[in-house]
């Protein structure tokens, strides 16, 4: 049987690589994997998508925009990243568009939102205090979220997005049961279009956001602790312009726990079916494209990303499909 001092070591060092192994940057916080960005159009362009007025991945970087989706959408992101990490995403948009007793559309707009982003580390090395192999270990983090929001004026939109986090550690209590942790968290974002083609945005992210832990069962001196998000503002501005062929956005970003951050980003449209995107994620350049094109009679845009990455010993490739319904 394994002694009480390996599980201890193993359980402190699972926790550590996993977190690290993602954080890209953020000093091992918790909750890094939903500070990385999700989709490869937003990640392309820097992460600058606060005020970024339409797309599925409003219900991410700004709750405020989501009642500014004009249709249906889905969405699948896959990234490939080294360190023997996964990132996923998968996201729904729905807008809402009551009628007045006249029939008037557009009284009253709103939008709903789904996603779920799942995190992983495969493969980490558990060690005791004198550097023996003990097996190999996983992590895996989990946010769902649901969110709602609801355009009062024809130029400003509010919303909330609620996030149901999830961590699991497989194979690691005395039982060789999983160790988890489930947690809550909410998002708020307003987004306002004073002029057109000019937007701004402003999001209040990982609010109560925290996981909680309960170690009683790893070994016999096990404690509960917690392990709280940072707190983010991200504030963003964007401008559609050139006969809405060219975007550029730009977002500052900061937390409670680390130094401001910027993002940068910049899209240029090729007769609205070529997409070329370029950006700067604070230090990070990235770049990637998409194209837009019909399948099975829905509108289906295919985009990939590239950002280089200062940690890791390779960048990160990112590839999603998005449908319009």
């Amino acid at each position: 049987m394994r002694s009480i001092s390996n599980f201890s070591l193993m359980l402190v060092f699972l926790m550590a690589m996993a977190v690290n192994s993602q954080a890209e940057g953020d000093a091992g916080y918790a909750g890094a994997f939903l500070r990385m960005g999700i989709g490869a159009r937003p990640k392309s362009m820097g992460n600058a998508f606060t005020a970024v007025v339409n797309g599925v991945y409003a219900g991410y970087y700004n709750p405020g925009a989501i009642p500014r989706c004009d249709y249906k959408e889905i969405t699948f992101n896959y990234s490939v990243l080294a360190l023997d990490r996964s990132f996923n995403h998968i996201g729904l948009s729905i807008p809402l568009r009551p009628q007045s007793q006249s029939g008037e559309k557009g009284v009253f707009n709103a939008g709903l939102h789904l996603g779920w982003v799942y995190a992983g580390v495969d493969n980490i090395d558990g060690r005791d205090s004198n550097g023996q192999h003990i097996g190999m270990f996983r992590n895996s983090e989990n946010a769902f979220f649901f969110g709602f929001a609801i355009q009062p004026h024809s130029m400003v939109s509010v919303g909330l997005v609620a996030k149901v986090l999830y961590n699991q550690f497989p194979e690691v209590t005395k039982k060789d049961e999983s160790l988890t942790s489930k947690g809550l968290g909410f998002d708020f974002g307003v987004l306002v279009t004073p002029l057109p083609g000019l937007s701004a945005g402003i999001a209040l992210k990982d609010v109560r956001s925290q996981y909680s832990w309960n170690t009683e069962s790893v070994w016999e001196r096990g404690t509960s602790t917690y392990d709280h998000f940072p707190k983010i503002w991200r504030v963003g501005i964007a401008w559609q312009t050139f006969a809405d062929k060219l975007l550029l956005s730009a977002d500052f970003e900061k937390n409670d726990k680390q130094s401001a951050k910027i993002h940068l980003g910049t899209e240029y449209a090729f007769a609205k079916k070529l997409f070329l995107r370029a950006g700067m994620n604070h230090s990070e350049p990235a770049f990637g494209f998409g194209y837009l094109f019909k399948v099975w009679k829905l509108d289906s845009l295919l985009d990939y990303a590239y950002i280089y990455d200062e940690v890791a010993p390779a960048g990160e490739h990112v590839f999603s499909w998005a449908f319009r319904l």
